[in-house]
C-alpha cells in the first residue's frame, strides 16, 4: 500500500527550499522508493510545489482537488513502483480537511514558526512579491492564523496524523530544513547539508526602494528587480519594522499562544518555548524615503545592470497617473538618466562610426555559427545566446571590444541570463570608451 506523506507548510517555514531539493534530486528519491511529482521553479528557486498535479481552480480562483488529476497522480506513482508518495504545496494548508477525507491514511508535515519572526517576514514578502506599498502596521487585535486553523481541523478531525516539526536550526536535524524533512519521510541520504538559499530577504534598503516602485505594477520590470535586489548587498541586513512597544506586546501574546497550542496538540515544546522567551528584537528602523539608501541602489543598479536601469527610468517616465516620477523618489532616479544618456551617445559614436559594416557584419546567425560551434566542439545544451557570450569572452581576451560588443547585442535579445549579458556589456562599453 502507498504511504503518502504531505507538506502543507504553512507560508514562511522553509517550502521553498523543500521543494527546490525534492524536485532537481528526484531521481534520488526514486532509487529510494519515494515518488516526488517534479515541477518547474523560477530564477530564485520559487515554486507553488505539486499544487497544479493534484488540484485546479475553480471559479472564485481557489484550489480545489481535481479527480482526473487525482487519477492520474495515483498512477503515476504505482507506475513508479514507489511504495511511498511525497506532496509538498503551502497551497494544501488550506485544503488538508479535503486531503484527509482523499487520503486517510496520509501523514501531514507541518513546520511551527516562531509567529515573531512569520509576521514581518510575510510582510516583506508582500513587497517582494504582491506589490504591497504600505508601510508596515500591527493589529490592535493580534490573532494567530495557523494556528487558530490547526485547533479547528484537530477538534473537527481529531484522527488527523499530523508529524509537528520546529522551525529553526537550533531544531532542524543538522541544523539543515532540507535533511530534516529527508529524515521525516525515510530517505536515507548520504547527506550532511544539502538546502540553498532560496527566496532570500531583501536589506532594508532594497525593501524601501522596492516598496517606492511597488505604485509601478510592471511585472517584467519588478521580476528582474526582485532578482537584482536580492543580491544587492544593503547596510541593514538584520532590521525590525516594529517598534519596541509593538515588539513586546506581541511578544507577550505570542508566548501566551504557543504554550496554549502546544498544550493543546499534545506537543512537548519546552525548547521551542524558550526559544521565544529569548527571541530578542532585530534593529528597529523607520521606514521613509531615505536619499543617501536610494543613491547606493541605483548607483549598484547603473553599475550591474544598465539594461535594468534604462527599463526602470522608461517605466517611471511613462507614469501618467500614479505620481512616481514627480515624487523626491522617482526625481532621484531620473537625475541619473541624464548623464547615463551622454555616456550611451558616445558610446554609439564609437560604435557605429567608421567601421560601423564590420560590426553588423559580426552578429552571427544560428547558421553561421552553427560550423564554428562544430570545430570548437560546443555542448549541445548551450543554446546560441551562450555561445555568442563564450564568443564575446573571448574576443575580450583578445581586446576585440567591437567584436565583443556585437555578440552581446546579439545575446542580450534572447538571453535568460540578461544580468550576465548587461554586465558584460558594461565591460565592454567601458573598454571602448577607453580605447576612443
Amino acid at each position: 500500500m502507498l504511504k503518502i506523506y504531505i507538506h502543507v507548510g504553512p507560508g514562511k517555514s522553509g517550502s521553498s527550499a523543500i521543494q527546490n531539493w525534492l524536485s532537481e534530486n528526484y531521481k534520488q528519491l526514486l532509487a529510494q522508493g519515494i515518488f516526488y511529482p517534479v515541477h518547474s521553479c523560477d530564477e530564485n528557486g520559487v515554486s507553488s510545489g505539486n499544487v497544479r498535479a493534484l488540484c485546479t481552480r475553480d471559479a472564485n480562483n481557489k484550489y480545489q482537488v481535481d479527480e482526473r488529476k487525482l487519477e492520474k497522480l495515483i498512477k503515476q506513482a504505482n507506475k513508479s513502483n514507489c511504495s511511498k508518495l511525497v506532496l509538498s504545496s503551502e497551497a494544501f494548508f488550506a485544503q488538508i480537511e479535503e486531503l484527509a477525507q482523499r487520503f486517510p491514511q496520509a501523514e501531514f508535515l507541518f513546520y511551527i514558526r516562531n509567529p515573531l519572526e512569520i509576521i514581518e517576514s510575510l510582510y516583506n514578502q508582500g513587497i517582494k512579491r504582491h506589490y504591497a506599498t504600505c508601510e508596515f502596521w500591527l493589529n490592535k487585535k493580534i490573532t494567530f492564523g495557523y494556528t487558530s486553523a490547526m485547533r479547528h481541523l484537530m477538534e473537527a478531525h481529531p484522527s488527523l496524523n499530523i508529524n509537528y516539526r520546529f522551525y529553526g536550526r537550533e531544531f532542524f536535524e543538522a541544523g539543515d530544513i532540507v535533511v530534516d524533512f529527508l529524515s521525516q519521510i525515510g530517505a536515507n541520504l548520504d547527506v550532511t547539508s544539502v538546502s540553498k538559499s532560496i527566496n532570500l530577504s531583501y536589506s532594508f534598503e532594497a525593501l524601501e526602494f522596492k516598496r517606492q516602485l511597488n505604485r509601478l505594477p510592471n511585472d517584467s520590470l519588478h521580476h528582474r528587480l526582485d532578482q537584482f535586489l536580492q543580491s544587492f548587498d544593503g547596510e541593514t541586513k538584520r532590521f525590525s519594522l516594529m517598534t519596541s512597544g509593538e515588539f513586546n506586546r506581541y511578544k507577550k501574546a505570542t508566548k501566551i499562544e504557543m504554550k496554549s497550542f502546544l498544550e493543546f496538540a499534545g506537543i512537548e515544546g519546552t525548547a521551542f518555548l524558550e526559544y521565544i522567551e529569548n527571541y530578542q528584537q532585530k534593529t528597529p528602523v523607520q521606514q521613509g524615503y531615505y536619499q543617501e539608501s536610494v543613491k547606493k541602489v541605483i548607483e549598484e543598479l547603473i553599475e550591474k545592470q544598465p539594461g535594468l536601469f534604462s527599463q526602470l527610468v522608461s517605466v517611471i517616465e511613462n507614469d501618467v497617473y500614479l505620481g512616481v516620477a514627480e515624487s523626491p523618489f522617482g526625481q532621484q532616479i531620473l537625475s541619473y538618466k541624464r548623464p547615463l544618456d551622454k555616456f550611451k551617445s558616445k558610446l554609439k559614436q564609437v560604435i557605429f562610426g567608421k567601421k560601423r559594416s564590420s560590426i553588423t557584419a559580426s552578429a552571427l546567425t544560428k547558421e553561421e555559427a552553427r560550423p564554428i560551434r562544430a570545430s570548437l566542439g560546443t555542448p549541445k545544451n548551450v543554446g546560441h545566446a551562450g555561445f555568442l557570450v563564450k564568443l564575446a569572452e573571448l574576443e575580450l581576451s583578445k581586446g576585440n571590444y567591437k567584436q565583443a560588443y556585437s555578440y552581446l547585442l546579439a545575446a542580450q535579445k534572447m538571453s535568460k541570463h540578461r544580468q550576465k549579458v548587461d554586465k558584460l556589456l558594461l565591460v565592454t562599453s567601458k573598454k571602448l570608451m577607453v580605447e576612443n
